[in-house]
């Protein structure tokens, strides 16, 4: 092995971690715990076979691999280094494993990166990752690694490590493992007290994500020792990446009864996600066929398939995208486009950030980028689908139920650790960077209500239970559900304030608040029946079902699912022409409508591209359009004054940003600040709607038969007329330019 340590670990260390190495050296303390990251794929590179050996056997690899550091270290020093004399060398340095997977095909690495779920005893004394979120985080405790002892007999002295399989206890040898020529048989050993390693141990729970979860299953957790520098470097309700070696953890013997053991992870590295928001991988094919379902749309270009040529738009892009949203339930536009709104988000403001474009990471004030959003309505309108479908494209969510929920539940419980006390994240801490899903939101106790208005407004958990006092992020959306006071329907005769259980306050920190009714309309009921029927009926199809128009409005035609192909342009210009390919992302344009099929994975794709890539930017005649619609609700007579705070102003700019996000454009114009006030004042607390729209447009506070328009463009072109007739009779400024459709102001650049 010492050969493997000279000849393969130190040149590799040598090579790649140099520069780390430097600043180890430079440190001055040199009893504490340090970590140096090596990356197996790196070590594959330059010895496959020295890779695979680790993977295998770990436990007797490790100790060469922090030798090998040393090693390192003392090779460094003799270099004509400057300040050499200031230079030490640490003993005390930690090979930390990390890109496991990287190195092996897929089938090999789903074995060494499995689900916290499939960790079984086949994985023991196997080095693996793990992914997954911190639900609990015990404290730091002071570990005696390692004692020396001395034979009574021949007086050899040894050093025995504590073995954390038997609970950290350290394990004597029978006999004196001394190597004289002579062994000696020696059993009566003494503790030389005055030289003893002490270290930072701390177990942690990690829990597996829904992705991995199958129907009816409950996620499942598995317990990560962190020890020296790696403890109390991650805290709870953040997701990590994981490394480390199964163990078996015993736990204590009683005469008569079986003894318990359980599998444990004993970390190699911790890599701590910098940002949950865009966690899924955009592939490189996905970026670029996005990028060219927008170069076609981003101009009225002509679409040519089986000898129909149609005209594609981008509000007709943006209505194929959320066609492919839910696509079991009919129609609900404004629902389905307020829920991608929310999936996408603003663009958070920190204090001391220039700009839109921050992370959002700090602690600082500022304004969140988040949207909040509640759907009230009446039963069976597809509530509940609504928000299962938005589980299932947010990158984490978390499903709550305001019935069963309490404050300790969504925030964080204190939970007894021996004689210590540690945090368990709640739902809206475990939903850090996703959406927070609950159900029957009005349901959630009066008392267990002021929890959520710090986790919606500021973002943070602030918790002062059994001594422990901290601050835990919930950087997620809330999408909370319920239905009119005492589970009834909408009565029109009674302000909606008076049948929503909830308080001002926390009513204005919803940034939409959208009314679901059940109307009793026969047309609707029929388009409704048709569309539910059309999916279990294998002998009908879109070309010879009968369309009543209340699902896509003008031509009576309804998105439905359709095969996707890619399209290319031809050498005469702006047609559009199909190709014979295999292409899951562009969509198939189905007779005299636009309507694309996007999956969930599509849309999963989508949603993590768009938030990565676009950072736009607020236009003067979108700021003039956001800025007269909010004056207008502040002088408005009867306003609601829970609802026209200048937290009004902060939903509009963060749903325009998100609707031009949604358009994959650099610069928020009017027909984003014209969709988010539309949102807005469709979001209705007793009747204090300003634009007047007429319920033909699809909007106002009854949305259940709210369409797909055929010809989305004239369909905005009536909402930009009353929406700016409505910001000029305010008198700011004369009001925006009027430049109907006229959103690209600046050509698009996507090389």
């Amino acid at each position: 092995m010492m050969t493997v340590t000279d000849q393969i670990f130190v040149p590799l260390i040598l090579k790649h971690c140099e520069a780390a190495l430097l600043q180890l050296l430079q440190h001055a303390d040199v009893d504490k715990q340090y970590g140096i990251p090596i990356s197996v794929s790196q070590l594959a590179a330059f010895d496959h076979g020295a890779a695979d050996m680790v993977i295998s056997n770990p436990r007797a690899l490790l100790p060469f691999l922090d030798a090998a550091l040393v090693k390192a270290q003392t090779a460094l020093l003799q270099k004509a280094i400057p300040n050499r004399h200031l230079l030490t060398v640490k003993e005390n340095v930690h090979a930390r494993l990390t890109g496991i997977s990287l190195f092996l095909d897929k089938a090999a690495s789903l074995q060494v990166s499995p689900a916290i779920g499939d960790v079984s005893a086949a994985h023991i004394d196997k080095l693996l990752t793990i992914r997954g979120t911190i639900v609990r985080a015990g404290t730091v405790k002071l570990l005696e690694a390692r004692r020396l002892y001395e034979c009574a007999r021949c007086k050899h002295r040894f050093v025995v490590a504590a073995d954390l399989e038997q609970g950290a206890t350290v394990q004597l040898p029978n006999v004196c493992p001394s190597q004289k020529d002579n062994p000696c048989k020696g059993t009566s050993f003494r503790h030389c007290e005055e030289v003893s390693l002490y270290t930072n141990y701390q177990e942690i729970q990690v829990q597996e994500g829904r992705q991995c979860l199958t129907v009816g299953s409950t996620p499942r957790t598995l317990t990560v020792v962190l020890q020296d520098e790696l403890a109390d470097s991650c805290h709870v309700g953040e997701a990590v990446e994981v490394s480390g070696v199964v163990i078996k953890q015993w736990g204590p013997t009683y005469p008569g009864m079986r003894c318990h053991v359980g599998l444990a992870l004993q970390a190699t590295a911790v890599n701590v996600a910098e940002d949950r928001r865009t966690s899924l991988e955009v592939t490189p094919e996905a970026a670029h066929a996005f990028k060219l379902f927008w170069e076609i749309h981003s101009s009225k270009t002509n679409i040519q398939h089986n000898r129909n040529t149609h005209i594609a738009t981008p509000l007709a892009a943006r209505d194929a995208i959320l066609a492919g949203f839910c696509p079991q339930l009919c129609g609900l536009f404004s629902v389905k486009l307020a829920s991608m709104l929310m999936l996408i988000g603003g663009l958070p403001k920190r204090s001391g950030s220039e700009g839109g474009g921050g992370d959002g990471r700090g602690t600082g004030g500022g304004t969140r980028g988040e949207i909040h959003f509640l759907l009230v309505g009446d039963p069976g309108t597809g509530k509940s689908q609504i928000q299962r479908y938005v589980s299932r494209l947010a990158p984490r969510a978390v499903l709550a139920s305001g019935k069963s929920s309490s404050a300790a539940g969504l925030t964080a419980a204190a939970i007894k650790d021996g004689p210590n006390w540690t945090l368990e994240a709640g739902a809206l801490v475990l939903a850090d960077g996703g959406v927070c899903c609950i159900d029957e939101f009005d349901s959630v106790r009066e008392a267990d209500r002021a929890a959520l208005h710090e986790a919606m407004e500021q973002q943070t958990c602030s918790v002062a239970k059994a001594g422990l006092v901290t601050t835990l992020h919930t950087r997620a959306s809330v999408f909370g559900t319920c239905n009119p006071r005492g589970h009834k329907r909408y009565s029109p005769r009674r302000p909606l304030s008076e049948q929503l259980d909830i308080s001002g306050p926390l009513l204005s920190r919803f940034d939409i608040v959208l009314l679901l009714l059940d109307d009793m309309n026969p047309v609707w009921d029929e388009a409704v029946a048709d569309h539910i029927l059309e999916a279990h009926s294998s002998h009908r199809n879109s070309s010879n079902k009968k369309h009543t128009g209340a699902c896509a409005g003008g031509n009576g035609t309804t998105p439905s699912s359709t095969t996707m192909i890619p399209f290319t342009r031809n050498h005469s210009g702006n047609t559009i022409t199909n190709e014979n390919q295999d292409h899951q992302l562009l969509p198939y344009y189905n007779n005299k409508s636009i309507s694309a099929t996007w999956g969930v994975e599509s849309l999963r794709q989508y949603i993590a591209w768009v938030k990565s890539t676009f950072h736009p930017t607020m236009t003067q005649s979108a700021e003039q359009v956001l800025s007269g619609y909010y004056q207008l609700r502040r002088g408005a007579a009867g306003r609601h004054a829970a609802r026209t705070t200048l937290r009004l102003l902060e939903s509009l700019v963060r749903l325009a940003q998100a609707h031009a996000r949604l358009m994959a454009k650099e610069s928020i114009e009017v027909v984003d600040a014209v969709m988010a006030v539309v949102l807005v004042d469709s979001s209705v607390v007793d009747g204090e709607s300003v634009l007047g729209l007429s319920a033909e447009l699809g909007v106002g506070i009854a949305a259940a038969g709210d369409h797909f328009h055929a010809r989305p463009d004239e369909a905005y072109l009536k909402l930009e007329e009353a929406v700016l007739s409505a910001v000029r009779s305010c008198g700011v400024g004369g009001g925006p330019p009027t430049g109907l459709l006229g959103w690209q102001e600046g050509a698009q650049d996507w090389d």
